[in-house]
């Protein structure tokens, strides 16, 4: 069995889900920004344009981490078996982990 290029419409539907998936990651970021916020004692409706963002583009399995100021907000990366995304939470020092 020899591997062939993939159909348009094979192209369109990775294209899908790879949009959805950075919709749920996205999503789910936004709601623990917010969550450690509130930990923290911010307001996160007048503060969420002042959070930071690191991105590690040449890192394999860190992909963002947040500040506010100094403050260490939340950190994204990617499980060690690449199936997951992990939400590395400072206060309580636990990972939540998503399987997508």
């Amino acid at each position: 069995m020899t591997i062939s290029e993939p159909t348009i419409s094979e192209e369109n539907k990775l294209d899908e889900i790879i949009a959805s998936l950075y919709t749920r990651i996205q999503k789910e970021t936004d709601r623990l920004l917010k969550q450690q916020c509130i930990k923290f004692g911010i307001d996160y409706d007048n503060c969420k344009h002042m959070i930071g963002k690191c991105d590690y583009p040449a890192d394999e399995f860190k992909l963002a981490d947040y500040f506010l100021g100094e403050q260490f907000l939340l950190g994204v990366r990617i499980g060690s078996n690449f199936m997951a995304i992990e939400f590395i939470i400072p206060e309580t020092h636990k990972k939540e982990v998503q399987h997508v």
